[in-house]
């Protein structure tokens, strides 16, 4: 019995001292932004959201301006605000066809195609997320995705004067050309969604000549070669 006893208070004196240099350890090497990042993006792909956006904040805790935690913050915002898991954002994929910015004209196409009414949790998320996506495309100029998702929300949060998806799909479009893989298939699908979303918000206007030629403008967008 008494050996016993040595042993279990062996084992407590050996965990509090393993204890004490995992402590010491973790103390003197914190995880970064980027670590915290990752390990949102691996919440964000099982669908827990709110865990993930715990991560992106702890991340712009050290680093304010971290344009992929206002990212990805900015997603996750937006899947709560559309409660629909089937239509959510998708961070990773084994598919360059699935990722955010050729995914995008689907969330634009399902806008259009429905009577979409936010309620009030909604709408918060919504225009929480865009706020993240403006400050992601400040911190970072050229992420045409930032640009393109600010957009989608402008159309989500019509018919409100305070955003103007014609205005956001147009400097998403600009700041894809400027870029010197423009024609790369990546930037020809966010080009694509763009003119795809700026058509629909002048449908919303009764302007549907103007519309006409930005769907046209999205079909040529796809279509070019890539370099």
């Amino acid at each position: 019995m008494k050996n016993i006893d040595k042993m279990v208070t062996v084992m407590v004196a050996v965990t509090s001292l393993l204890l004490g240099i995992y402590n010491t350890w973790a103390i003197q090497n914190p995880p970064d932004s980027t670590d915290l990042v990752a390990k949102g993006n691996n919440y964000f792909d099982q669908g827990d959201y709110k865990k993930a956006i715990n991560c992106y904040e702890k991340a712009l805790k050290l680093h304010g301006s971290y344009s992929n935690a206002l990212k990805y913050k900015g997603y996750a915002l937006f899947n709560l605000g559309l409660n629909n898991q089937s239509l959510g954002i998708k961070l990773n994929s084994a598919s360059v066809y699935d990722s955010p910015a050729i995914y995008a004209t689907t969330l634009i196409e399902h806008y259009n195609s429905s009577s979409y009414v936010l309620d009030d949790s909604s709408r918060s998320y919504l225009e929480s997320a865009y706020q993240y996506l403006q400050d992601a495309a400040r911190s970072n100029p050229t992420d045409v995705e930032a640009l393109l998702y600010s957009g989608i929300l402008s159309l989500y949060l019509l018919p409100s004067p305070s955003y103007d998806p014609v205005k956001e799909f147009d400097k998403t479009l600009r700041t894809a050309e400027e870029l010197s893989y423009k024609r790369s298939l990546h930037i020809r699908a966010v080009k694509s969604a763009a003119w795809t979303g700026k058509g629909v918000a002048y449908l919303n206007m009764g302007e549907t000549r103007k519309a006409e030629s930005c769907f046209r403008s999205a079909r040529q967008a796809l279509e070019m070669q890539s370099d």
